[in-house]
C-alpha cells in the first residue's frame, strides 16, 4: 500500500467535514472517461469535504490535492494495478480506522466488492456510478462472448448492493434497468473542467505550432482513434462525399490509437488527404481548448458512447457537435437548438455537414447555446451527488434483492 497525502487524512478524524471516499480501479495513470469523473468529482468534493481515492498501485508518482490510496494488487503495466484488498493487510487496516460517511464507486471489480461491504457493515451510503455498457465494454476487452457475460452479470449483481446507481444517459440507465439492475437508476451526465478560452493571442500560437489553415472553415475530431469504437471509417466516408458535393473544409484528427496509421493512410486513399491533418495526441489542456474554439464544428458520429466527455469540452469553447440522432450522444442535443444530429448515414452526415457550414449565423447561435447548456461545470453533478449522500444517509439503508428474498422466505416458513 502507498499512500500520497497521508497528512489530509488526518482531517478524516476531526469529524467537521463529510468523509468521501472513492473507488475508482481504473485511474491515473489510465486515462479515460472514468478516471477524469472520478478526478473531478474529487477536486469538487474537496472543496468542502474530506474526500480520498482508493485505487491499485503502480509506478505512477501522484499529483492530486487529495489523498490517493493505493492498493496492493496483481501488475498490468504501466496503466496500472488490478487491487487485491483482501492480500492488502495495511490497506485493510487502514480502512478500518477510517471514518467514512460515503462512498462513491467507479468501478465494478475487487475493490468495489470490498467497498460495498465497508459501507454495509457501516450502514453509510453507497453509490455505484456507471460509465459505460458494461456488456460492450467487456467484450472489446476479454474478447469471449461467455466471459463478457459473466462479467456483465457480476457487475450487476454489484449495482443490486447499492443504494443507488448513477447512468451517464437516459440510454444507459435504461441498459442497466433491462439487464437486471433492481437498485434505482438515475442520470447523471457529465460535465467538463474546461472553461472557455478567452486569449487570442495563445489561439493563434497553437494554429501556428500545429500549422492550422484559416483559409476554409475548420473540422473537429478530438478523441482516441480506434475507428469500430468511435465509428471513424463512417467519418472518413463523410468526409470525402461532402468534399464531392462540394463542400469547402479543413479537418483536424486530433488523439491516438490503434488505428491512427490505418486511418491517415485511408484518408488519403479518399483523397483527403489536402484536406485533413493529422496531430496525434494533445495532451495540454490549453491547446485542446484552442483547438475546439478554433475550429467551426465538432464531428462525433459514434453509435457506441454513452456520454463522451469531449461533448462537453467542446461546448465550454463554443463549438457545437454534429452526432448521429437516436443515439446516447444525442440524448441532451437538440437539433439545431444546442447542436446538430443526422440520421446514421453516411450521405445524410455528409450532407449535414455541408447545410451546417453554409450558415453561419444559425451555426454561431447553436454554439452560445451549446456552451451555455452543455459546457458545464463538474461543480454542477457533483452538488447534485452530495445532495444524493444527504439524502440516502437520512434514510434507513436499503436491503439488497438477496436479502429481502431471504426474508420473504423465512416469513413462509411454517412457524413451529
Amino acid at each position: 500500500m502507498r499512500v500520497h497525502r497521508q497528512d489530509l487524512l488526518e482531517n478524516f478524524q476531526k469529524g467537521e467535514k463529510q468523509n468521501i471516499l472513492i473507488v475508482a480501479e481504473a485511474y491515473y495513470p489510465l486515462i479515460g472517461g472514468a478516471t477524469v469523473v472520478a478526478d473531478n468529482l474529487a477536486k469538487e468534493y474537496a472543496k468542502t469535504c474530506n474526500v480520498a481515492v482508493i485505487t491499485g498501485d503502480c509506478r505512477y508518482e501522484d499529483k492530486a490535492e487529495y489523498p490517493v490510496i493505493r492498493c496492493t494488487g496483481i501488475g498490468q503495466g504501466s496503466n496500472g494495478t488490478l487491487p487485491l484488498p483482501a492480500l492488502d493487510g495495511k490497506f485493510k487496516r487502514l480502512m478500518r480506522k477510517l471514518p467514512i460517511d460515503a462512498v462513491h464507486i467507479h468501478s465494478y471489480f475487487g475493490l468495489a466488492k470490498f467497498a460495498v461491504r465497508l459501507a454495509k457493515k457501516r450502514g453509510i451510503p453507497v453509490v455505484i456510478h456507471g460509465h459505460s455498457q458494461l456488456y460492450n465494454e467487456y467484450i472489446t476487452i476479454v474478447h469471449m462472448k461467455w466471459l463478457a457475460k459473466l462479467l456483465h452479470k457480476r457487475a450487476i449483481r454489484l449495482f443490486n448492493r447499492a443504494d443507488e446507481v448513477l447512468a451517464v444517459s437516459e440510454t444507459l440507465a435504461n441498459i442497466y434497468r433491462s439487464t437486471g439492475c433492481k437498485t434505482p437508476v438515475r442520470v447523471m451526465r457529465n460535465a467538463t473542467e474546461f472553461t472557455y478560452l478567452d486569449h487570442p493571442a495563445k489561439i493563434a500560437a497553437v494554429r501556428e505550432k500545429y500549422a492550422v489553415p484559416e483559409d476554409k472553415p475548420l473540422l473537429l475530431y478530438l478523441g482516441r482513434l480506434a475507428a469500430e469504437c468511435k465509428n471513424l471509417d463512417f467519418l472518413l466516408d463523410a468526409l470525402a462525399a461532402a468534399a464531392n458535393a462540394g463542400t469547402e473544409y479543413r479537418m483536424l484528427f486530433v488523439g491516438g490509437g490503434p488505428d491512427a496509421a490505418r486511418l491517415q493512410n485511408r484518408a488519403a486513399e479518399l483523397g483527403l488527404s489536402e484536406r485533413t491533418l493529422f496531430l496525434g495526441d494533445v495532451a495540454d489542456r490549453e491547446e485542446r481548448e484552442a483547438l475546439y474554439q478554433m475550429s467551426d464544428l465538432f464531428l462525433f458520429p459514434s453509435v457506441r458512447d454513452s456520454s463522451p466527455l469531449v461533448k462537453h469540452e467542446a461546448a465550454s469553447q463554443g463549438t457545437p457537435m454534429l452526432c448521429i440522432s437516436g443515439t446516447s450522444v444525442s440524448e441532451d442535443v437538440k437539433d439545431g437548438e444546442n447542436g446538430f444530429t443526422a440520421e446514421n448515414s453516411v450521405v445524410a452526415y455528409a450532407k449535414r455537414i455541408g447545410e451546417i457550414l453554409s450558415d453561419k449565423e444559425t451555426l454561431r447561435r447553436v454554439g452560445e447555446n451549446a456552451r451555455e447548456t452543455l459546457g458545464v461545470s463538474w461543480e454542477v453533478p457533483a452538488k447534485q451527488c452530495l445532495h444524493l449522500f444527504g439524502r440516502l444517509a437520512a434514510q434507513p439503508p436499503r436491503q439488497s434483492e438477496s436479502v429481502w428474498k431471504k426474508l420473504r422466505s423465512a416469513k413462509k416458513q411454517p412457524s413451529k
